[in-house]
């Protein structure tokens, strides 16, 4: 018979260890050229636009923490993946990147949108 701790640290472990696909993506990079640069308010974060199935709108959005030691005023990985974006600018999938060093196993699916409208 299994014992309680052993369910209680396999669920444990089940919960708490990311996904081996928890990065379907990678940062564009120098792949694509954004569609659209915009400083978010006055906390300095900067969203990056792209239009991956070149329909002329934005398809995915990456926000970028600033850092002003590089030449852009921008860290090198973003901040928040913003995946899937429709007509209205409402995201399909929100991904964050916890450790901000652009790392799969760092980078965690935050909110999934569930109902169409």
């Amino acid at each position: 018979m299994v014992s309680k701790c052993v369910v209680f640290i396999t669920l444990w472990l089940i919960t708490t260890t990311p996904l081996a696909n928890a990065c379907p993506f990678r940062p564009l990079g120098g792949v694509l050229e954004p569609i659209r640069v915009e400083v978010l308010g006055s906390s300095g974060l900067t969203g990056v636009f792209y239009d991956l199935d070149g329909n002329g709108q934005a398809d995915r959005a990456l926000v970028f923490p600033p850092d002003l030691s590089r030449a852009n005023g921008l860290t090198y990985w973003p901040l928040i993946y913003f995946e899937g974006l429709n007509e209205e600018g409402h995201a399909e999938e929100v991904w964050i990147d916890r450790g901000g060093d652009g790392e799969c196993i760092d980078i965690y699916l935050y909110w999934k949108r569930t109902v169409r409208y």
